[in-house]
């Protein structure tokens, strides 16, 4: 075969197995020990990541923090040896052209397995949850005043849940670093609400108050388990050089 027919049936076979034309890898990408975390003090603890167009920026970032964000799963939901979320890094991975998330997420799948050598396999396993209940018919709950946007704000010091639904109350709560389980939703009350929950000053000095500012909105939480995916991580190694 011709050498310049071979190199159009290559194209041709790349272009029906990427019809978009979009690569799969991001075109550059650099990733270096978390130097937050290295420097110590308040906030080194923790982990954040930027989203545009053209690229993600992940800051002091466990590599646990990178399997979230690139397979769309909680910390809860991620099995694996300590390093995982011991050691931080600070990745900045860019593409040549504009992408949905979606493809930002399917590249950095990819950047995972080639510069961590990423390998796991899912399981279902039964995992510990908070079950969020309503203990008396009659509850303190106030029913929203508008049809605004569901959003969490800061007001007067304490923490606002505005025009939330139960579920959507208990996957904000889930948020909340005083929980290590997921919030699941089971008071069976339908319809929107506003919440407040006392000082988010005082939460954040004791996490764990937030427990009893639950139970001051008429609601309660319960330990309970269910089933749900885990990723089991069988190989991560440390990065390779940039």
């Amino acid at each position: 075969m011709f050498p310049a027919i071979a190199a159009v049936l290559s194209a041709l076979v790349l272009a029906q197995a990427n019809p978009s034309g979009f690569s799969d890898e991001f075109s550059a990408a650099s990733i270096k020990p978390g130097q937050l975390y290295r420097a110590g003090g308040e906030g080194s603890g923790q982990e954040h990541v930027a989203v545009s167009p053209t690229g993600v920026t992940l800051t002091n970032a466990s590599l646990s923090f990178c399997i979230q964000w690139a397979y769309n799963v909680r910390f809860y939901q991620i099995s694996g040896p300590d390093r995982i979320t011991q050691d931080r890094y600070d990745v900045i991975a860019k593409s040549d052209q504009p992408a949905s998330k979606e493809q930002l997420m399917s590249m950095m799948q990819a950047l995972l397995a080639d510069r961590f050598q990423l390998k796991f396999h899912r399981d279902t396993r039964s995992l510990p949850v908070y079950e969020l209940v309503a203990p008396h018919k009659a509850t303190k709950l106030v029913p929203a005043a508008s049809d605004q946007r569901t959003s969490m704000t800061i007001v007067n010091g304490a923490f606002f849940f505005g025009h939330v639904t139960m579920p959507e109350f208990a996957a904000r709560l889930s948020d909340f670093s005083a929980f290590d389980r997921p919030v699941i939703d089971k008071t069976g009350i339908e319809g929107t609400f506003d919440i407040g929950l006392s000082s988010a000053a005082a939460m954040r000095a004791d996490p764990s108050s937030i427990f009893a500012a639950i139970e001051s909105a008429g609601l309660r939480l319960d330990n309970g388990k269910m089933p749900m995916e885990v990723l089991v991580v069988d190989r991560a190694e440390k990065p390779s050089e940039n």
